[in-house]
């Protein structure tokens, strides 16, 4: 159950990279950039919500259940980081200005 949460969190993480991608040049979309956080938002919650079903179902000290938990708890602190920052270039201080990606050239030479 794990795995097929983490592997519906990673395509959807991808999706999103994409979407930022396409939406750092000029003229980008961020409705495409929004609507792929929420769908990120929606597979963070679902691997949320599986993570505490397997804890109430399963017996403890299963290594092997422990350590596809402490997979997916890591997964999930990875994704709320991301989506934090997606929602900060979306609707923080600087909601007006463009999405800029590291993948684009302009985004590479601006890091120190």
């Amino acid at each position: 159950m794990i795995r097929a949460a983490l592997r519906r969190l990673a395509h959807s993480e991808h999706e999103q990279a994409f979407a930022l991608d396409l939406s750092a040049g000029e003229g980008g979309s961020t409705p495409m950039v929004a609507t792929q956080l929420a769908k990120l938002l929606e597979e963070s919650a679902s691997l949320r919500d599986t993570l505490r079903t397997v804890r109430e179902h399963t017996r403890a000290g299963d290594p092997r259940v422990e350590e596809c938990i402490a997979m997916g708890v890591r997964a999930l602190a990875q994704a709320e980081r991301l989506t934090t920052t997606v929602e900060e270039v979306l609707y923080g201080n600087n909601a007006g200005a463009p999405v800029r990606s590291d993948a684009s050239p302009t985004a590479r030479s601006a890091r120190p």
